[in-house]
Protein backbone atom coordinates (compact mmCIF):
# COMPACT_ATOMS: atom_id res chain seq x y z
CA UNK A 1 0.00 0.00 0.00
CA UNK A 2 1.50 2.98 -1.18
CA UNK A 3 1.37 6.47 -3.43
CA UNK A 4 3.90 4.45 -5.69
CA UNK A 5 2.19 1.10 -6.45
CA UNK A 6 -1.55 2.99 -6.31
CA UNK A 7 -2.81 -0.10 -4.29
CA UNK A 8 -5.21 0.20 -1.31
CA UNK A 9 -5.26 3.99 -1.38
CA UNK A 10 -8.57 6.08 0.09
CA UNK A 11 -9.95 8.87 -1.97
CA UNK A 12 -11.50 12.05 -0.93
CA UNK A 13 -13.57 13.98 -3.66
CA UNK A 14 -10.92 13.09 -6.76
CA UNK A 15 -7.86 12.67 -5.12
CA UNK A 16 -5.77 9.74 -3.73
CA UNK A 17 -4.39 9.59 -0.27
CA UNK A 18 -2.01 7.11 1.70
CA UNK A 19 -2.93 6.45 5.25
CA UNK A 20 0.60 4.97 5.95
CA UNK A 21 2.21 8.51 4.66
CA UNK A 22 2.76 11.36 6.77
CA UNK A 23 2.63 13.59 3.63
CA UNK A 24 -0.44 12.51 2.15
CA UNK A 25 -2.16 12.43 5.82
CA UNK A 26 -1.27 15.74 6.60
CA UNK A 27 -2.50 17.01 3.19
CA UNK A 28 -5.45 15.89 3.82
CA UNK A 29 -6.15 17.83 6.92
CA UNK A 30 -5.03 20.61 5.40
CA UNK A 31 -7.00 20.55 2.00
CA UNK A 32 -10.19 19.85 4.20
CA UNK A 33 -9.30 23.02 5.97
CA UNK A 34 -8.91 25.05 3.04
CA UNK A 35 -11.93 23.76 1.34
CA UNK A 36 -13.63 24.55 4.51
CA UNK A 37 -12.52 28.97 4.42
CA UNK A 38 -13.03 28.78 0.61
CA UNK A 39 -16.69 27.57 0.90
CA UNK A 40 -17.66 29.46 4.07
CA UNK A 41 -17.00 32.30 1.85
CA UNK A 42 -19.51 30.86 -1.00
CA UNK A 43 -16.40 30.25 -3.30
CA UNK A 44 -16.33 26.80 -5.78
CA UNK A 45 -13.54 24.61 -4.71
CA UNK A 46 -12.95 20.89 -5.97
CA UNK A 47 -10.44 18.69 -5.31
CA UNK A 48 -9.28 17.37 -9.41
CA UNK A 49 -5.89 15.19 -7.92
CA UNK A 50 -3.81 14.34 -4.89
CA UNK A 51 -1.38 11.29 -4.52
CA UNK A 52 -0.53 9.89 -8.47
CA UNK A 53 1.19 6.26 -8.28
CA UNK A 54 3.94 6.00 -10.53
CA UNK A 55 2.44 3.71 -13.03
CA UNK A 56 4.32 1.23 -15.82
CA UNK A 57 6.30 3.09 -18.34
CA UNK A 58 3.51 1.71 -20.77
CA UNK A 59 1.70 4.52 -20.00
CA UNK A 60 4.05 7.13 -21.33
CA UNK A 61 2.92 6.28 -24.60
CA UNK A 62 -0.76 5.91 -23.88
CA UNK A 63 -0.28 9.95 -23.05
CA UNK A 64 1.64 10.38 -26.00
CA UNK A 65 -0.49 8.89 -28.29
CA UNK A 66 -3.92 11.00 -27.18
CA UNK A 67 -4.88 8.00 -24.77
CA UNK A 68 -7.09 8.81 -21.39
CA UNK A 69 -6.09 7.60 -17.88
CA UNK A 70 -8.63 5.57 -17.85
CA UNK A 71 -6.59 3.17 -20.93
CA UNK A 72 -3.11 2.88 -17.96
CA UNK A 73 -1.98 -0.63 -16.92
CA UNK A 74 -4.10 0.82 -13.43
CA UNK A 75 -7.02 2.39 -14.88
CA UNK A 76 -6.04 6.30 -13.83
CA UNK A 77 -3.78 9.56 -14.42
CA UNK A 78 0.19 7.70 -13.44
CA UNK A 79 3.72 9.60 -13.70
CA UNK A 80 4.47 7.69 -16.34
CA UNK A 81 1.33 9.15 -18.19
CA UNK A 82 1.39 12.40 -17.83
CA UNK A 83 4.84 12.25 -18.47
CA UNK A 84 3.60 10.95 -22.16
CA UNK A 85 1.23 14.00 -22.01
CA UNK A 86 4.21 16.33 -21.44
CA UNK A 87 5.91 14.47 -24.13
CA UNK A 88 2.21 14.94 -26.26
CA UNK A 89 2.63 18.97 -25.71
CA UNK A 90 5.73 19.55 -26.71
CA UNK A 91 4.94 17.37 -30.02
CA UNK A 92 2.32 19.15 -31.12
CA UNK A 93 3.83 22.60 -29.95
CA UNK A 94 1.67 23.22 -26.89
CA UNK A 95 -1.72 22.85 -28.44
CA UNK A 96 -2.03 19.48 -26.93
CA UNK A 97 -1.14 17.50 -23.54
CA UNK A 98 -0.11 19.12 -20.42
CA UNK A 99 2.80 21.86 -20.29
CA UNK A 100 4.53 20.02 -17.37
CA UNK A 101 5.38 17.18 -16.00
CA UNK A 102 7.76 14.99 -13.65
CA UNK A 103 10.46 12.79 -15.38
CA UNK A 104 9.43 9.06 -13.93
CA UNK A 105 13.10 8.46 -15.23
CA UNK A 106 14.64 10.44 -12.43
CA UNK A 107 12.94 7.88 -9.85
CA UNK A 108 10.22 6.66 -8.16
CA UNK A 109 9.45 10.01 -6.47
CA UNK A 110 10.13 12.15 -9.46
CA UNK A 111 6.47 13.97 -8.94
CA UNK A 112 5.40 15.65 -5.90
CA UNK A 113 1.97 13.93 -6.20
CA UNK A 114 3.62 10.94 -5.37
CA UNK A 115 5.84 12.22 -2.55
CA UNK A 116 2.06 13.42 -1.07
CA UNK A 117 2.65 16.32 -0.91
CA UNK A 118 1.02 18.19 -3.85
CA UNK A 119 -2.84 18.82 -5.33
CA UNK A 120 -4.52 20.04 -8.52
CA UNK A 121 -7.46 22.22 -7.14
CA UNK A 122 -10.22 23.60 -9.66
CA UNK A 123 -11.43 27.21 -7.75
CA UNK A 124 -13.63 30.01 -8.71
CA UNK A 125 -11.03 32.60 -7.30
CA UNK A 126 -7.83 31.72 -6.83
CA UNK A 127 -6.72 34.59 -5.19
CA UNK A 128 -8.84 33.36 -2.13
CA UNK A 129 -7.24 29.99 -2.55
CA UNK A 130 -3.98 31.27 -2.64
CA UNK A 131 -4.36 32.98 1.18
CA UNK A 132 -5.80 30.32 2.64
CA UNK A 133 -3.14 27.81 1.15
CA UNK A 134 -0.80 29.88 2.32
CA UNK A 135 -1.89 29.75 6.31
CA UNK A 136 -2.18 25.98 5.83
CA UNK A 137 1.26 25.82 4.28
CA UNK A 138 0.50 24.97 1.23
CA UNK A 139 1.62 27.72 -2.74
CA UNK A 140 1.41 27.23 -6.22
CA UNK A 141 4.74 25.71 -7.15
CA UNK A 142 4.90 25.28 -11.13
CA UNK A 143 4.48 28.32 -13.03
CA UNK A 144 2.32 26.83 -16.12
CA UNK A 145 0.13 25.43 -13.83
CA UNK A 146 -2.28 27.87 -11.86
CA UNK A 147 -3.88 24.59 -9.71
CA UNK A 148 -0.88 22.77 -8.94
CA UNK A 149 -0.36 23.90 -4.83
CA UNK A 150 2.17 21.89 -2.85
CA UNK A 151 3.14 21.94 1.13
CA UNK A 152 6.29 23.76 1.98
CA UNK A 153 6.19 24.46 5.28
CA UNK A 154 4.77 24.04 8.53
CA UNK A 155 1.27 25.15 8.69
CA UNK A 156 0.20 28.47 10.68
CA UNK A 157 0.12 27.58 14.76
CA UNK A 158 -3.37 28.87 15.73
CA UNK A 159 -4.97 26.74 12.98
CA UNK A 160 -6.89 24.02 14.84
CA UNK A 161 -6.87 20.77 12.17
CA UNK A 162 -8.28 18.54 15.33
CA UNK A 163 -12.06 19.07 13.90
CA UNK A 164 -11.23 17.20 11.00
CA UNK A 165 -10.22 14.09 12.80
CA UNK A 166 -13.16 12.21 12.51
CA UNK A 167 -13.80 13.00 8.69
CA UNK A 168 -10.25 12.01 8.26
CA UNK A 169 -10.51 8.65 10.02
CA UNK A 170 -13.74 8.21 7.90
CA UNK A 171 -11.93 8.79 4.42
CA UNK A 172 -9.21 5.93 5.94
CA UNK A 173 -11.85 3.43 6.40
CA UNK A 174 -11.34 3.98 10.58
CA UNK A 175 -8.18 3.82 12.82
CA UNK A 176 -6.54 7.02 14.41
CA UNK A 177 -3.50 9.31 13.27
CA UNK A 178 -2.29 11.88 14.58
CA UNK A 179 -0.86 13.83 11.44
CA UNK A 180 -3.37 17.11 11.88
CA UNK A 181 -2.18 17.57 14.95
CA UNK A 182 1.28 19.20 13.55
CA UNK A 183 3.80 18.00 16.46
CA UNK A 184 6.87 17.64 14.55
CA UNK A 185 8.08 20.18 11.41
CA UNK A 186 7.15 19.70 7.83
CA UNK A 187 9.62 16.84 6.69
CA UNK A 188 9.80 16.96 2.85
CA UNK A 189 11.80 14.37 2.18
CA UNK A 190 10.81 10.81 0.75
CA UNK A 191 11.55 8.07 3.35
CA UNK A 192 14.08 6.90 1.04
CA UNK A 193 15.51 10.59 0.97
CA UNK A 194 16.07 10.52 5.10
CA UNK A 195 18.09 7.56 4.43
CA UNK A 196 19.85 8.51 1.42
CA UNK A 197 20.75 11.80 3.81
CA UNK A 198 21.94 9.33 6.35
CA UNK A 199 23.92 7.31 4.35
CA UNK A 200 25.87 10.31 2.54
CA UNK A 201 26.33 11.92 5.87
CA UNK A 202 28.98 9.25 6.27
CA UNK A 203 30.02 8.82 2.81
CA UNK A 204 33.44 10.55 2.49
CA UNK A 205 35.47 7.56 1.59
CA UNK A 206 33.38 7.24 -0.72
CA UNK A 207 33.72 10.64 -2.26
CA UNK A 208 37.47 10.67 -1.90
CA UNK A 209 37.44 7.05 -4.72
CA UNK A 210 35.55 9.15 -6.81
CA UNK A 211 38.51 10.77 -7.47
CA UNK A 212 39.09 12.87 -11.08
CA UNK A 213 35.78 11.82 -12.32
CA UNK A 214 34.15 12.98 -9.78
CA UNK A 215 36.05 16.32 -9.68
CA UNK A 216 34.80 16.75 -13.41
CA UNK A 217 31.25 16.50 -12.30
CA UNK A 218 30.74 17.86 -8.91
CA UNK A 219 30.61 21.46 -9.83
CA UNK A 220 27.22 20.76 -12.03
CA UNK A 221 26.02 19.57 -8.27
CA UNK A 222 25.46 23.05 -7.08
CA UNK A 223 22.80 23.62 -9.15
CA UNK A 224 19.20 22.78 -7.99
CA UNK A 225 18.37 21.75 -11.50
CA UNK A 226 20.62 19.13 -12.23
CA UNK A 227 17.94 16.84 -9.51
CA UNK A 228 16.60 16.30 -13.34
CA UNK A 229 19.11 14.18 -14.10
CA UNK A 230 18.63 10.46 -14.52
CA UNK A 231 20.36 6.85 -15.41
CA UNK A 232 17.89 4.98 -17.76
CA UNK A 233 18.57 0.98 -17.80
CA UNK A 234 17.27 -1.68 -20.10
CA UNK A 235 17.65 -4.85 -18.16
CA UNK A 236 15.99 -7.14 -20.85
CA UNK A 237 19.22 -6.69 -22.48
CA UNK A 238 21.47 -6.00 -19.49
CA UNK A 239 20.81 -9.62 -18.33
CA UNK A 240 23.68 -10.89 -20.47
CA UNK A 241 26.83 -9.03 -21.06
CA UNK A 242 25.44 -5.97 -23.09
CA UNK A 243 25.61 -2.24 -21.98
CA UNK A 244 22.05 -0.94 -22.50
CA UNK A 245 22.68 2.15 -20.16
CA UNK A 246 22.46 6.16 -20.67
CA UNK A 247 22.72 8.73 -18.64
CA UNK A 248 19.99 12.32 -18.87
CA UNK A 249 21.63 15.68 -18.18
CA UNK A 250 19.30 18.54 -16.94
CA UNK A 251 19.18 20.13 -20.11
CA UNK A 252 17.74 16.81 -21.49
CA UNK A 253 20.91 15.29 -23.44
CA UNK A 254 21.15 11.66 -23.39
CA UNK A 255 24.34 9.97 -23.70
CA UNK A 256 23.91 5.98 -23.97
CA UNK A 257 27.28 4.25 -22.33
CA UNK A 258 28.66 1.17 -23.79
CA UNK A 259 31.11 -2.08 -23.13
CA UNK A 260 34.19 0.39 -24.04
CA UNK A 261 33.36 2.67 -20.76
CA UNK A 262 33.95 2.41 -17.24
CA UNK A 263 30.44 1.78 -17.12
CA UNK A 264 30.43 1.73 -12.91
CA UNK A 265 32.61 4.45 -12.72
CA UNK A 266 30.21 6.55 -15.09
CA UNK A 267 27.24 5.91 -13.30
CA UNK A 268 28.70 6.66 -9.40
CA UNK A 269 29.92 9.71 -10.44
CA UNK A 270 26.74 10.82 -12.19
CA UNK A 271 24.96 9.78 -9.12
CA UNK A 272 27.24 11.83 -6.75
CA UNK A 273 27.23 14.48 -8.90
CA UNK A 274 23.38 15.11 -9.35
CA UNK A 275 22.74 13.88 -5.93
CA UNK A 276 20.34 11.39 -7.23
CA UNK A 277 18.32 9.44 -5.32
CA UNK A 278 18.19 5.09 -4.96
CA UNK A 279 15.50 3.76 -7.30
CA UNK A 280 16.07 0.04 -6.06
CA UNK A 281 16.77 -0.32 -2.01
CA UNK A 282 17.02 -4.07 -2.67
CA UNK A 283 20.81 -4.33 -4.59
CA UNK A 284 23.91 -2.88 -3.80
CA UNK A 285 24.84 -3.12 -7.37
CA UNK A 286 25.36 0.80 -8.49
CA UNK A 287 23.93 -0.62 -12.08
CA UNK A 288 20.89 -2.02 -10.37
CA UNK A 289 20.38 0.43 -7.14
CA UNK A 290 19.95 3.85 -9.22
CA UNK A 291 18.84 3.88 -12.55
CA UNK A 292 15.34 3.43 -13.68
CA UNK A 293 14.83 0.59 -15.23
CA UNK A 294 12.60 -1.33 -18.12
CA UNK A 295 12.22 -3.98 -20.52
CA UNK A 296 13.37 -3.67 -24.00
CA UNK A 297 10.31 -2.75 -25.51
CA UNK A 298 9.48 0.77 -23.47
CA UNK A 299 13.45 1.27 -23.55
CA UNK A 300 12.98 1.46 -27.92
CA UNK A 301 9.55 3.23 -27.81
CA UNK A 302 10.89 5.61 -24.66
CA UNK A 303 13.72 6.56 -26.89
CA UNK A 304 11.87 7.41 -30.24
CA UNK A 305 9.91 9.72 -28.40
CA UNK A 306 12.78 11.44 -26.49
CA UNK A 307 12.94 15.21 -27.46
CA UNK A 308 16.21 15.91 -26.30
CA UNK A 309 20.04 15.82 -28.11
CA UNK A 310 20.77 11.92 -28.15
CA UNK A 311 24.44 10.91 -28.12
CA UNK A 312 25.78 7.10 -29.29
CA UNK A 313 22.56 5.47 -29.57
CA UNK A 314 22.42 2.66 -32.14
CA UNK A 315 19.68 1.39 -34.57
CA UNK A 316 18.66 -1.68 -31.97
CA UNK A 317 17.58 1.50 -29.40
CA UNK A 318 14.52 2.07 -31.39
CA UNK A 319 11.56 -0.20 -32.46
CA UNK A 320 11.88 -2.01 -35.41
CA UNK A 321 9.67 0.19 -38.12
CA UNK A 322 10.42 3.22 -36.91
CA UNK A 323 14.77 3.52 -36.73
CA UNK A 324 15.68 6.96 -37.57
CA UNK A 325 19.08 6.23 -38.73
CA UNK A 326 20.40 8.70 -41.49
CA UNK A 327 23.11 7.59 -43.70
CA UNK A 328 23.91 4.98 -40.68
CA UNK A 329 24.31 7.44 -38.22
CA UNK A 330 21.78 7.25 -34.99
CA UNK A 331 19.18 9.79 -34.39
CA UNK A 332 20.57 12.67 -32.55
CA UNK A 333 24.44 12.04 -33.93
Amino acid sequence: MSLVDGNDLSEWEEGLFDRDNENSVSLLFRLLWIFTQLRAEGIYVHLNEAGRPFGVFSDIAIGRNRGSASQTFSGRSTVCYQYGRYLLWLATGGDEGTPSAANPYSGVYASKHTVGVAADIDCSDYDRLDYWAERAGMKRAISSEIWHYEIYRDADPDIDFRPFSKIVTAVFGGGSTTAGEHSAPFDNRTPEEKEWDEIMANAQDLLNALGSIAALLGQMALDDSTKNAGILRNYDDEKGTNVASALIYPDMTAVRLNSTMDVTALELAHVTAYGLQPTNYDNSDIAKRFPGQMDRKSWQWFWWAYPGKMIGFFDDDFPADMRPSVDGKPKGQ
